[in-house]
């Protein structure tokens, strides 16, 4: 199923479109509360009977689990964005700077494991969630290249090698014992495994 069009959005009364709000907002919490649990296939028929609405309705507002998904991320992205924006602002050596943000994805990824589902996507189904992760592969992209030209990082290495490996360690992480300690180590590991030969 796929989301209404615009117009029969607009059409809608203030009344329906204020159920919309409401019930969006119990689908979002109940996914929310799935999530956290470590569910994130998010089933719409198990969301649905959690947020008390039908099935219907979760499908009338995402089209899949990878959309509800990204609607569950969105906000997260965005800071994550606006933090590898500041670091690259304030850090002007690209090594430091390209290992400042790798370390913010990565506690970004633990902090929130619907994100990190959501970044080792291969493509995002909203327009949004396309132009944010865009925004950070740009930046990523931008300070390899000057890591490289410094010959700070070695030269085989992509921006897209960086998001895979990054969501490898996380799931390394994940799947062990959870501890900081662990987190860590590994990151630095990668962050290691990154200086030229």
């Amino acid at each position: 199923m796929s989301n209404p069009p615009q117009e029969q959005l607009n059409a809608a009364s203030p009344q329906q479109r204020s159920d919309a709000r409401r019930n969006r907002a119990k689908v979002l919490a109940a996914a929310r509360d799935l999530a956290a649990d470590g569910d994130l296939g998010l089933p719409f028929n198990v969301i649905a009977r959690r947020a008390g609405v039908g099935v219907g309705t979760v499908y009338r507002q995402f089209a899949n689990p990878a959309a509800l998904l990204e609607a569950l991320i969105l906000d997260r992205l965005e800071m994550l964005v606006r933090e590898t924006v500041a670091v690259v602002a304030e850090e002007h050596d690209p090594g430091i700077a390209l290992r400042r943000v790798l370390q913010a994805a990565f506690h970004a990824l633990l902090a929130d494991p619907a994100l990190a589902t959501v970044l080792a996507s291969p493509r995002f189904e909203y327009p949004e969630t396309t132009k944010l992760g865009a925004a950070l592969a740009a930046t990523v992209t931008d300070l390899l290249t000057k890591a490289r030209a410094t010959r700070q990082v070695r030269p085989d290495v992509s921006a897209d090698d960086l998001r895979r490996l990054l969501s490898g360690v996380h799931h390394a992480v994940r799947a062990g014992e959870a501890s900081p300690e662990l987190a860590d180590r590994y990151l630095h590991v990668l962050l290691d495994g990154l200086a030229p030969g």
